[in-house]
């Protein structure tokens, strides 16, 4: 999980808790969600107890949808409210969903598109027993984007920060600027230098940013 690498560059006084999905490393053999409404109901289960100090959530690509419907989640409950979410590589989900609809695609169209959005290593694309593991996840995970279906409901009260690469051919700035229309509270947005995986190539500046950012919010609770 490439988040484990962010725990060296923040400071020790953010516990980064990532969120391992079912379908990934150990829970391998767990089948992996394909819609995203139970997908956040589990996660709302397992963080709600832990919610006991200041707490900002941050997502990328999927994971950002993940993030925004879990954070309305915790806002419409009496569980603690997030005080800031992140957002990386996602359209606004207000915004119409773009492009073709990768989850139907055959075996070989969906090998092809993932070649082309350069997200899964090539040597791991060449090997059968890989692909035949991988791929019923990967597509999980198209389905569950490709099947979202945003409906109206009050802004988030929390902070947004979107993030985003310069280069990335799928998703453009307007597309992240988007996201402040999903918060009655501040909202700031970051072009950093790389594709829709900058989140690995900028690294150290983004967790510098972020870093920055939870301690803007702590100092605002604090007051």
């Amino acid at each position: 999980m490439p988040f484990r690498r962010w725990i060296s560059h923040l400071p020790d006084w953010i516990d980064l808790s990532p969120a391992l999905l079912p379908g990934r490393e150990h829970r391998l053999a767990e089948k992996p969600f394909d819609s995203l409404e139970p997908l956040v109901a589990s996660l709302f289960k397992a963080i709600r107890p832990e919610l006991d100090s200041p707490y900002a959530l941050f997502g990328h690509s999927m994971g950002a949808l993940v993030a925004f419907e879990l954070a309305r989640r915790l806002e419409s409950g009496d569980s603690r409210q997030p005080s800031l979410l992140m957002v990386s590589a996602r359209r606004a989900p207000r915004l119409p969903r773009l492009g073709p609809v990768v989850h139907r695609l055959t075996e070989e169209e969906f090998i092809s598109h993932l070649r082309r959005v350069n997200g899964t290593a090539p040597t791991v694309l060449e090997q059968k027993e890989l692909v035949d593991l991988l791929l019923p996840i990967l597509r999980a995970d198209f389905t569950l984007c490709e099947t979202y279906i945003y409906r109206e409901q009050r802004k988030l009260d929390c902070a947004i920060r979107a993030y985003g690469g310069l280069s990335d051919p799928y998703i453009s700035e307007l597309d992240l600027r988007s996201w402040r229309i999903h918060s009655n509270g501040d909202f700031r947005l970051s072009m950093l230098p790389g594709d829709h995986f900058f989140i690995e190539s900028q690294r150290v500046e983004l967790t510098s940013t972020i870093a920055a950012e939870c301690a803007n919010a702590l100092a605002l609770n604090a007051r």
